[in-house]
């Protein structure tokens, strides 16, 4: 249990004495947990009953603080790496060395793919390059574009990607995703019993927090349940929905085989990265 729940909960008479539990303020947090829940459900962001119950337990009482933090830190790391410093970083020293390459009129096709978090690292590194772009003395050149995007049941939010995609004429030819269909996310549970629902459901309704830095609902891009979701009408999941939609070969939901390098098998989170088919599909990707 989060240790300000703890202090909170606990009411040391004095010292020497039993430390007993509140009952009154057990109560009050148990009535905001049901009121969370019935919200949720009223806003059309609930994620099943039993799995939205345990979200709310977890933000009132337990780790949602801790695991946020954790979580932050990082898609922080992924930021930091490319921002300036006297430090040695490696995203931005890769970069560096990238675009003096490029400078000298050495054009390679490349190819990102991130799993997981690691599409947070890619959100950051079109960043990068996109602020490069615009730097008067930047040797990047104006005309070097990415040839793929891949992500794999990519955790970044919705409101992290969709600035990316709007940029994609300038940044990458081709995007595809691979990720599980909304029957199959539900049906990897991260914590058999206790939480069963995939990673990306858990970040989704757990890890993340709004713009006040409290905990909230966020849409994951990763998620087909977001996808589907008539309720999500902000600007934000209007362009990557539509950008995903308007050509079909950009998504690959999992399990699926959708014909040359649109095929997955995986069913879990973590397989992605060495799914036979998805291995196939980039390769089919690749050599297109």
């Amino acid at each position: 249990m989060s240790p300000d729940i703890v202090a909170e909960l606990v009411d040391r008479a004095g010292t020497g004495e039993r430390a007993l539990v509140s009952t009154a303020l057990l109560v009050r947090k148990t009535v905001r947990v049901v009121a969370a829940v019935v919200g949720r459900f009223r806003r059309r962001t609930d994620h099943g009953l039993y799995p939205t119950v345990v979200e709310e337990i977890l933000r009132e009482f337990y780790l949602a603080g801790v695991g946020a933090a954790i979580w932050d830190a990082m898609k922080r790391q992924t930021a930091d790496t490319f921002a300036a410093s006297d430090e040695a970083r490696a995203g931005r020293y890769f970069l560096d060395r990238f675009a003096e390459l490029l400078a000298t009129g050495t054009r390679p096709q490349v190819t990102v793919v991130g799993h997981s978090a690691g599409a947070v690292f890619i959100g950051n590194l079109l960043d990068d390059i996109a602020r490069r772009r615009a730097a008067a003395d930047d040797p990047l050149p104006p005309d070097f574009r990415f040839r793929d995007v891949v992500l794999l049941a990519p955790a970044c939010t919705v409101s992290q990607f969709a600035p990316v995609v709007r940029r994609q004429a300038e940044l990458f030819d081709r995007f595809r995703m691979f990720t599980m269909t909304d029957e199959a996310e539900r049906a990897d549970h991260l914590v058999p019993f206790l939480y069963p629902r995939s990673l990306l459901y858990f970040i989704s309704g757990v890890l993340e927090r709004g713009q006040d830095e409290k905990s909230a609902v966020i849409p994951v891009a990763g998620m087909q349940h977001w996808y589907l979701d008539a309720a999500a009408v902000d600007r934000d999941s209007a362009d990557l929905r539509g950008f995903l939609s308007a050509n079909p070969a950009r998504t690959v939901w999992s399990p699926g085989d959708g014909g040359r390098g649109r095929r997955s098998g995986a069913i879990s989170h973590t397989a992605f990265d060495d799914d036979p088919d998805v291995l196939a599909s980039m390769a089919d990707m690749l050599a297109d």
